[in-house]
């Protein structure tokens, strides 16, 4: 039975690979694309951020292996376990196209560094007909909704050591805190001048500060429609307390190398060279 799953496992993870190349080599074959230079891997404009979101599926642990790349030591825990691939497994077979794919990519924002108007409430404008007059609206396809910072790529070169982010993986949310952050930044979220020789486990979001209630604000907007509301979990760059939870975020940066996956720069090109491969193939 356990050959079985790995195998469906294996074939799954193929299958998004074969499709994902047939589509690019058929893009290749059979439009304006196939006078273009053979060395360029051609995508059409309305499916640029498909390798994206392959990878991304390849790194999550709904399919992802369950030991690292090349590695056959078995003693110690699986990631994910079967318990917790199968929650993962179920959630996206029951979620829309938009949840999927926040569970695949993960959101990266930084906290430190937002415009003026972030956590603001906006009201979208009536909608207006052809005759400059307004007309109603569906409330909930036009309700009024809190500003949320710009998103960075989730990668190692878009989380600073001295800054604080807050990861979203559409199931729970990070907030990473970089090992040089200021200490007045941390008294003002945390209560405390400096990490060591804290109890990290014990520390809390000061709420009653400006930055906390911010950040409460942005976390409340983007848990509002979810049917799973995972908790904030806090991640201290470097602290033994949450060295586990530092692993999570890191297996999150899934346009970077992680233990499983490459990064996406080389999944391109190895995506390129299969496309190559099955245009001359098929020709």
């Amino acid at each position: 039975m356990a050959d079985r799953a790995l195998g469906s496992l294996q074939l799954a993870r193929e299958h998004l690979i074969t499709a994902l190349v047939d589509i690019l080599a058929a893009y290749r074959m059979h439009t304006n694309a196939a006078s273009s230079p053979k060395g360029q891997l051609i995508l059409p404009e309305p499916l640029k951020l498909l390798p994206l979101f392959i990878l991304s599926s390849l790194k999550n642990p709904a399919i992802r292996a369950s030991l690292p790349a090349g590695r056959t030591d078995r003693s110690a825990p699986p990631s994910p376990r079967v318990d917790e691939r199968a929650f993962r497994i179920v959630s996206c077979c029951n979620s829309t196209a938009a949840s999927v794919i926040a569970r695949s990519h993960p959101a990266v924002f930084d906290v430190l560094q937002m415009d003026p108007d972030v956590g603001d409430v906006v009201s979208p404008p009536p909608e207006k007909s052809l005759d400059g007059e307004s007309q109603p609206v569906v409330a909930e396809a036009m309700r009024d909704f809190v500003k949320l910072p710009p998103t960075a790529h989730p990668s190692i070169t878009c989380i600073s050591a001295s800054s604080i982010s807050l990861i979203d993986d559409g199931f729970s949310m990070y907030l990473y805190v970089g090992r040089n952050v200021a200490g007045d930044v941390l008294q003002d979220m945390f209560g405390v001048n400096g990490m060591d020789g804290v109890d990290t486990s014990r520390v809390l979001l000061q709420q009653g500060s400006e930055r906390g209630r911010l950040l409460l604000t942005i976390v409340e907007e983007m848990q509002r429609d979810r049917t799973v509301r995972g908790d904030l979990k806090f991640v201290f760059a470097g602290s033994p307390g949450t060295s586990a939870l530092e692993a999570e975020v890191m297996s999150l940066l899934v346009d970077d190398n992680t233990a499983h996956e490459v990064s996406y720069v080389d999944f391109l090109c190895a995506v390129h060279r299969k496309v190559q491969a099955k245009v001359v193939k098929d020709a």
